[in-house]
């Protein structure tokens, strides 16, 4: 519990960072106005923290259950972000801005942190949760009104975990075990990304990478999942802030990338297939073997279709690939 309590901390503490980063470094002014006032309100979900652990001290709250890869998880994001963060911010575009602050919005992801926020003071904590919901709603709004359509996957992110009134099962939205998305926002944001006529000139590749992790998980359950988790933080660096990595089976991961070729979606599944195949290598004591067994398709400019239709072909090329021995396919849908 208090590794968990510290691992909100060391987020929100980053976020406050980064929004005052980015406040700077835009050029826009009333976008500089947003991330000021989202600064603020990181400032204030860092009091609520200390106000759970001062509950949780006092003996008012008891340990909350979740995966304990969710608090490695979490570090594993702000020393990722961390480090992207060591160049120039201004190299950076309002698009990659935006879509990083989503990254951060770990908390909208697992129901568990919406509960923490709601038991922080016993008088104002419902009212809490409401300004954090207001929170993600001022960050959705405001990516929405730039009307950029390479960040749909991230708003459908944030559209999906704070949901509906009767929301969907959240565990069908998130893994518990590495807090990315699962299957379900990944289809939605391909869906949104096709559906967007801003996009009419612009490539959108779908990839999915089959981790062929049985000779780990056969040597110890436990660590392996301890290197899954280690795998998906040296995945992060190698995609761009618009990007969207999902979760979408035990050993299998989806990447949606807008605004990226057939060429484009090959070389940054082959880097990602190239770092999975060095810590899998050194995890299992130097055994050579064939660790990553990926597809990517590609949607032609102007090709339009829904988020399963795009899996649908993703996957049956992945099952080419695996029948034909190979390690890689591409395919280009028009």
């Amino acid at each position: 519990m208090r590794a968990l309590l510290t691992a909100c901390v060391e987020l929100d503490t980053l976020a406050v960072d980064v929004y005052a980063l980015f406040a700077d470094a835009t050029r826009d002014a009333e976008l500089a106005g947003i991330f000021r006032q989202l600064q603020a309100e990181e400032r204030d979900h860092l009091k609520w923290w200390g106000d759970v652990r001062r509950r949780v001290d006092a003996g008012e709250l008891f340990a909350v259950h979740t995966a304990t890869h969710v608090t490695a998880y979490m570090n594993a994001i702000v020393s990722t972000l961390r480090s992207m963060l060591g160049t120039m911010p201004e190299l950076l575009s309002d698009d990659d801005m935006l879509a990083l602050a989503a990254s951060l919005e770990f908390f909208a992801l697992d129901p568990v942190f919406g509960e923490l926020i709601r038991q922080s003071d016993p008088l104002l904590g419902q009212d809490r949760l409401q300004q954090y919901d207001a929170h993600i709603e001022r960050l959705v709004e405001t990516m929405e009104a730039r009307r950029s359509w390479a960040l749909a996957p991230h708003i459908a992110l944030l559209r999906a975990s704070s949901g509906p009134p009767s929301p969907p099962d959240p565990d069908e939205m998130h893994d518990s075990v590495t807090g990315l998305p699962k299957r379900p926002i990944a289809e939605e944001a391909v869906t949104e990304l096709c559906s967007d006529a801003g996009r009419d000139d612009e490539f959108i590749s779908l990839a999915i990478l089959d981790l062929e992790l049985g000779p780990l998980y056969r040597q110890d359950p436990v660590r392996a999942e301890r290197e899954l988790l280690h795998i998906v933080s040296a995945i992060t660096p190698l995609l761009r802030f618009t990007d969207l990595l999902a979760r979408i089976d035990t050993h299998c991961f989806a990447v949606v990338l807008p605004g990226t070729s057939v060429s484009m979606a090959k070389m940054i599944v082959m880097e990602i297939a190239d770092a999975v195949s060095a810590i899998a290598t050194a995890a299992s004591g130097g055994v050579a073997s064939e660790w990553v067994v990926a597809a990517a398709v590609t949607l032609a400019p102007g090709y339009r279709c829904d988020g399963s239709v795009a899996f649908a072909a993703a996957e049956g090329l992945l099952g080419d690939v695996h029948a034909s021995g190979d390690f890689f396919g591409s395919r280009e849908l028009s």
